[in-house]
């Protein structure tokens, strides 16, 4: 599976639990302009408004497949319930228990 909104909607579904939200914020647009778009109740789903879309709100992953920060919850998360990842000698490791 290729990078992008496919993947990070199976992540944030799947790995993360949590479900695409059911409701859409009235100020989303003003609060995206503001700097402090709407967060899901657990912080895996952003409501952003595209210019190129009408500014219409629509949930959002957050971008796990192509954003480093993204994908570092997905570890900090899951790192004691079905891996291990550790630092050693400048680099990261991760092994499936």
């Amino acid at each position: 599976m290729e990078t992008g909104e496919e993947l990070d909607r199976l992540v944030a579904t799947e790995v993360m639990g949590e479900p695409i939200p059911e409701f859409t914020p009235e100020n989303a647009l003003d609060l995206q302009l503001a700097g402090s778009p709407v967060k899901s109740p657990q912080g895996n789903w952003l409501c952003l408004c595209e210019y190129g879309e009408g500014d219409i709100p629509t949930w959002r992953p957050l971008p796990y497949s192509t954003d480093i920060s993204a994908a570092w919850q997905v570890v900090a998360k899951n790192d004691y319930s079905w891996f291990d990842v550790w630092r050693a000698y400048g680099k990261f490791y991760a092994k499936v228990r």
